[in-house]
């Protein structure tokens, strides 16, 4: 039998589908909503080049999912509408299980997570920088190691237009007194993987500051 507080108080809708949640609801979505995130097709791994490095050496991207459906519906509620409960979704569904396999399945073990900032405009709207947020609930010490200028948003430039941008809005900074010291293995994190370009500069940020960087993680990949 429902008590009076539970009678009185409004149905809390799914931030995705407007269905009312019955149950707790923690991460604002409907069980069936969930459900469709958990199955979604993935993980896809995708090789982002690096500018500027002489070896190489391509970062390795772990996409939990693709971008598209109720994904990317997920992702414009979070960055857009500032629903900070998806958030903790995409960390505990989504990118817990995928960092899991980084961790135990392969080799070099991360040291740190670095993640992309997000840009200023969009962090003053909705309140928290996604990333952060989510890097900081991951079983691996994170460090805010990059700052990132305003400037043009990279979802309104070409691709060639995104890697000349990428190379102006970001820069390393650095912690302490000393850079990375040799051997210390960084993964980077941000929500959306599209060109690859904000990452690529990011990591030729890192590794010139001394950092070893070869591995990403993202939740969702532009196909």
């Amino acid at each position: 039998m429902k008590t009076v507080r539970e009678l009185i108080r409004p149905a809390e809708l799914c931030a995705l589908c407007g269905r009312r949640i019955d149950g707790p609801g923690r991460f604002g979505l409907c069980s069936r909503c969930v459900t469709e995130l958990t199955d979604s097709p993935g993980p896809f791994i995708v090789p982002i080049p690096v500018p500027d490095d002489t070896n190489q050496d391509l970062l390795r991207c772990l996409a939990v999912t693709e971008y598209g459906g109720l994904p990317k519906r997920l992702i414009q509620a979070m960055k857009i509408r500032g629903h900070y409960r998806l958030a903790q979704f995409c960390v505990e569904v989504w990118l817990q299980p995928s960092f899991h396999r980084i961790v135990t399945q392969s080799d070099p073990k991360p040291d740190l997570i670095v993640p992309i900032p997000a840009s200023p405009g969009g962090r003053r709207r909705r309140g928290f920088d996604q990333s952060i947020r989510m890097a900081r609930q991951l079983p691996v010490p994170t460090a805010n190691l990059l700052t990132r200028r305003t400037g043009r948003q990279q979802k309104s430039l070409t691709r060639r237009d995104r890697a000349a941008n990428a190379e102006r809005r970001y820069a390393y900074r650095r912690l302490g007194s000393t850079n990375g010291l040799p051997g210390t293995e960084v993964v980077l994190l941000d929500d959306v993987l599209t060109t690859g370009a904000s990452l690529g500069r990011c990591a030729a940020l890192l590794r010139s500051a001394g950092f070893s960087c070869s591995r990403a993680i993202v939740c969702v990949v532009k196909r």
